[in-house]
C-alpha cells in the first residue's frame, strides 16, 4: 500500500502520510502499512499516541521503535538544502493578490473542503517551524513512554515527569518544548490546557533553567573596521570566493541590518539606486508572517572623497557585478547575492564569506569559551549598526 492509497484525514496533510511511508521504508517495514491504516494512523504523532494500542494488536516493540527511530530527521546543518540544491530553510516568497469571493466559495465545494482545511492548518505555523514542532512533540511522547505514563491530555503529573527528564538532560530550550506540546493538544486534539497545568509548566521551566550555567556567548564585531578594507573596483561577476565582493556584501548587510535569511531571500530587483539614495525592498523577514514588503533607504555618506563604509557606493559596485552575472534568468529570479550558476547560496556559504571578511580586518575568529577552550563564533548583522551578534 502506498501513500496515495491511504485514507486522508481532515487534520493531517499528505505530507504527514508521506512521512509515515518514508519512516516505514527506512525501517524496512513497509508491510505494516495496512495495519497502521486499520488503526487510523496517518501521522507520526498518531503512531506515538497509539503506541500501546498498536502493540496490543500484534505489532512488536522493536517494530514500533524502529519506525519512530527512522522517522527522526538528522540534525539540521548550517546549509539546509533540498536534493536539487534549493534552500528549504527560507520562507516562501509571496506576491500580493486581490481577494476573490469566487475562490472563497470554491474552497467550500464538497470536493475542495478537505484540501481547504488542510491549507488552513498547514499555515498556522511557518513551513520552517512545523518540522521542529513535530520533532519536539515526538520527544515528549518518547519520554512519556519511558516514564510509562499517558501523554495526553496534559496534567500536573505528565508535565512534571517530562520536566524531570528535560532537567536531567540539561535542555536549555524547555519552554519551546512545552509550547509545542501545549499547541499540539490545543490544535490537533482540540482540548484546552487547564490553567493549573500552565502554572505547573511555568514552575517546571523555572526549575529546569536553574543552575544551567553559561549559554553560548554573543560576540560583537566593530563594523567600522570594514572601512579599513580598500574597496575593489573590479567588474567581475559576483562570487562568494572573492573577499572584495563579500566586503561590499558585508557593508550592505551591516547598514540595512539584514539577517542571513534576508540576505539569501533578497532578489537582484530588490536593490536599486536613485540619485544619491539606495533602496532595498525586503519582502521576507523573521517576524512578519504576512510577507509584506518593507522598503528601507539610505543616502550616500561621501563628501569630497568616497568613504570606505559608504553603502551607496558598495551597492553601486555590487550592482555592476550583478550585471556581469550572465545566467539568462530575469532579475526577479536572480538572488541579490547569487551562488554558483545563479542559485541561492547555502547558509554555510554566507557564514564562510562573512568570516573571511572579518578575518581581513584582523579580528580573531575564535575566543576562549566559559570552559577555557577556543571556540569559533558565527556572526550576523543585527543590533546595533556597526556591531555584530
Amino acid at each position: 500500500m502506498y501513500p496515495h492509497q491511504l485514507p486522508a484525514s481532515g487534520l493531517f496533510s499528505m505530507s504527514n502520510l508521506g512521512e509515515v511511508w518514508e519512516a516505514l521504508r527506512g525501517a524496512g517495514l513497509e508491510h505494516l502499512a495496512p495495519s497502521l491504516v486499520r488503526h487510523g494512523v496517518v501521522s507520526l504523532n498518531q503512531l506515538a499516541l497509539r503506541y500501546d494500542e498498536l502493540h496490543a494488536s500484534g505489532l512488536t516493540h522493536w517494530q514500533l521503535e524502529s519506525i519512530l527511530a527512522a522517522a527522526h530527521p538528522p540534525a539540521a546543518g548550517p546549509g539546509d538544502e533540498s536534493q536539487d540544491g534549493a534552500r528549504i530553510d527560507l520562507p516562501v516568497r509571496h506576491m500580493g493578490k486581490r481577494a476573490s469571493i469566487q475562490a472563497a466559495l470554491e474552497a467550500a465545494r464538497p470536493n475542495q473542503r478537505q484540501r481547504s482545511l488542510q491549507a488552513l492548518d498547514q499555515d498556522v505555523l511557518a513551513r520552517t517551524t512545523n518540522p521542529a514542532v513535530e520533532a519536539r512533540v515526538r520527544t515528549y511522547l518518547a519520554i512519556c513512554r519511558a516514564w510509562e505514563i499517558q501523554a495526553f491530555p496534559l496534567d500536573n503529573h505528565n508535565i512534571r515527569c517530562f520536566g524531570a527528564s528535560l532537567k536531567a538532560g540539561g535542555y536549555r530550550s524547555a519552554a519551546v518544548y512545552y509550547q509545542a506540546v501545549c499547541g499540539h493538544q490545543q490544535r490537533a486534539l482540540q482540548t484546552p490546557v487547564p490553567t493549573m497545568v500552565k502554572l505547573g509548566i511555568r514552575d517546571c521551566i523555572r526549575s529546569i533553567q536553574r543552575g544551567l550555567g553559561e549559554s553560548k556567548l554573543k560576540d560583537a564585531f566593530n563594523g567600522l573596521l570594514l572601512g579599513n578594507l580598500p574597496p575593489s573596483m573590479d567588474e567581475q561577476p559576483f562570487s562568494f570566493g572573492n573577499t572584495d565582493h563579500c566586503r561590499d556584501m558585508a557593508v550592505i548587510g551591516l547598514w540595512f541590518m539584514l539577517r542571513e535569511s534576508e540576505l539569501a531571500s533578497a532578489r537582484a530587483c530588490d536593490l536599486r539606486l536613485e540619485a544619491k539614495e539606495v533602496f532595498l525592498s525586503i519582502p521576507l523577514h523573521k517576524t512578519d508572517h504576512r510577507g509584506r514588503f518593507t522598503e528601507r533607504s539610505l543616502t550616500c555618506s561621501c563628501n569630497t572623497r568616497v568613504h570606505g563604509l559608504c553603502v551607496w557606493h558598495s551597492a553601486e559596485r555590487h550592482l555592476v557585478r550583478l550585471e556581469a552575472f550572465r545566467t539568462g534568468a530575469p532579475r526577479s529570479q536572480l538572488p541579490l547575492f547569487p551562488g554558483e550558476e545563479g542559485r541561492t547560496a547555502s547558509k554555510q556559504e554566507f557564514i564562510e564569506a562573512i568570516r573571511s571578511v572579518i578575518a581581513q580586518t584582523g579580528t580573531s575568529l575564535t575566543r576562549p569559551g566559559p570552559d577555557g577552550q577556543e571556540s569559533q563564533e558565527h556572526r550576523c548583522f543585527r543590533v546595533p549598526v556597526l556591531s555584530w551578534r
